[in-house]
């Protein structure tokens, strides 16, 4: 008797992609099908996630309600190029669940305490469990440095959205660094990507004892530098520090201090050649962040959209030491996970570019019950909610506002058809005017993603890799070191196969978004957030 088929959203399936609880612990040889190019050779990091639940035995499992909680897997992908007489690139493949420890309480206990994105919790519990289960739980505290070597404790966090393969930290040197939202990082061996230490923000500099800050962080493409901010909610001692590690020392010093923005969910920022800028977006938390000890999730903490909320953009001063130098207002609303490229145009503008909501309806898109492909009824109830457009803002006369707060001109708003996230550039060009933009789409295929593009910002025109049934994650640029166009090089992108119910290394050429080559891995790769590439020259740029 054959099992009935599950009708899925456009004939598109994707739940494999949040439910799979696979894990590659041995590397396996791919077979790849098509030509790598040589220059293609080290090693691609992806941050992913297993599944939509945690079983608690062979029949019963807790389920997660949010796709940014599904627990943090790590994957590695090997590229070799040809030689001798191999014929073609060898591509290996392991994953690791590095949050195992969380399996292993939640499994024991029965219950997912601690905080989270947007799991749902316990209204009856009282305003200390609330307090102490937030703040106090393995996901934040990890209480004292003798735990940092304890396996169970440095497996039990859910980080897992942004990696760093060169991170400044002694602590850090040959590790693997994941990176969340939160004032936490989880320290990963190379090879077995076994969790072996976890660092928080306040180890880099006391005064960094907030809970929150961006997933991305940026490095100084030159210097190494890694530059982030820290976000204290704390009544007596609230505001941003943004902060700068220098490469050479792992010093950490604190570049400025807001105090007059009220505290929201920021998951990164902008930096040009010589400046970071921070924008606090239409993101805000209720209670002026308190509300997040009360809901002990980050989605139900942030206030509701305000249809009058304006925007704010602080411009600091990274190499200087002149701190906040300038800050601009933008009364439009807006919200935004990623900002883009960001350069300076003569001596004193500012162009800013970034994938932008005008609601927050893309937050609560995210809870698996909306994105799940055989959710019919959710999935034609959100189609077209929660689209980005490409915008660009200009700074201008930076130097000469004179205290005063002035407006951010919005000087374009693009490409809304194209549903753009999980933007990435070519990293020679950070800092740089970039004419192209690489991203995954979400044009109402499916139910989710169902795309890769290449927009090019000159022509507002876009090439489009598309296949039935065929979920893309985030692409990686590569550029082409014999190479001087912005477009010369290769995207790596790691895809589920819907139909077949298996997940390939997709290797586009990114100057036609044409398959240059594919290889089938061996275990489901879930769907996750972002990767790094490592290769012969180093670990590049975070962006």
């Amino acid at each position: 008797m054959t099992s009935k088929k599950i009708p899925a959203f456009n004939d598109w399936p994707n739940d494999i992609g949040f439910t799979t609880h696979e894990e590659q612990s041995e590397p396996v040889d791919l077979e790849v099908i098509g030509t790598i190019p040589a220059y293609v050779s080290g090693t691609l990091y992806r941050a992913s996630t297993a599944g939509n639940s945690i079983p608690l035995s062979e029949t019963t499992s807790l389920p997660l309600s949010h796709w940014f909680d599904g627990l943090a897997t790590v994957h590695r992908f090997t590229i070799s190029p040809p030689s001798g007489t191999l014929a073609a690139a060898k591509i290996t493949h392991t994953s690791r669940l590095t949050s195992s420890g969380i399996l292993t309480r939640v499994r024991r206990t029965g219950s997912l305490s601690g905080f989270t994105f947007g799991q749902k919790h316990d209204p009856c519990e009282s305003l200390y469990a609330k307090f102490k289960s937030a703040f106090f739980s393995a996901n934040s505290a990890l209480a004292t440095a003798d735990e940092r070597d304890d396996e169970e404790v440095n497996s039990c966090m859910n980080v897992g959205v942004t990696i760093s393969t060169s991170f400044p930290n002694p602590h850090a040197a040959g590790k693997i660094v994941v990176k969340t939202d939160a004032a936490v990082m989880q320290l990963l061996t190379g090879e077995s990507l076994k969790p072996e230490r976890y660092l928080l923000q306040r180890d880099l500099h006391s005064s960094l004892r907030g809970p929150l800050s961006a997933a991305h962080a940026r490095t100084d493409p030159l210097t190494g530098d890694l530059y982030n901010y820290n976000l204290d909610m704390h009544p007596r001692n609230s505001g941003y520090r943004v902060f700068r590690t220098a490469k050479d020392t792992g010093a950490t010093e604190i570049l400025a201090t807001i105090k007059d923005a009220a505290p929201a969910y920021i998951h990164s920022f902008w930096m040009s050649e010589n400046y970071l800028i921070l924008c606090i977006w239409n993101s805000r938390f209720s209670w002026r962040g308190a509300k997040c000890v009360w809901e002990k999730n980050l989605v139900d903490a942030i206030a509701d959209w305000d249809p009058q909320g304006k925007s704010f953009f602080y411009v600091i001063d990274r190499k200087g030491g002149k701190g906040i130098i300038a800050k601009f207002v933008d009364a439009v609303p807006f919200f935004a996970f990623h900002t883009i490229g960001a350069w300076e145009e003569g001596e004193e503008d500012l162009v800013l570019e970034a994938l932008s909501y005008d609601n927050l309806d893309v937050i609560k898109k995210f809870y698996y019950e909306n994105i799940l492909s055989t959710n019919l009824e959710k999935a034609h109830s959100w189609l077209g909610r929660g689209r980005t457009a490409l915008s660009r803002w200009r700074l201008p006369s930076i130097l000469k506002t004179n205290g005063h707060v002035l407006p951010a001109i919005r000087e374009s708003t693009l490409a809304k058809e194209w549903g753009m996230e999980l933007p990435t550039i070519n990293p020679l060009f950070v800092h740089r005017k970039n004419r192209y933009i690489y991203a995954t789409t979400s044009t109402s295929s499916s139910s989710f993603m169902d795309g890769l593009v290449k927009f090019d910002t000159k022509t507002n025109t876009a090439k489009h890799w598309q296949v039935h049934a065929h979920t893309p994650g985030e692409a990686i640029f590569i550029p082409n070191p014999a190479g001087s166009a912005e477009d010369d090089g290769v995207l790596l992108s790691v895809v589920l196969d819907g139909l077949s119910g298996r997940s390939y290394l997709l290797v586009l050429d990114a100057s036609d978004m044409s398959e240059l080559a594919r290889a089938q891995t061996k275990a489901v790769v879930g769907f996750g957030f972002h990767g790094k590439w490592e290769g012969e020259g180093g670990g590049g740029v975070e962006y």
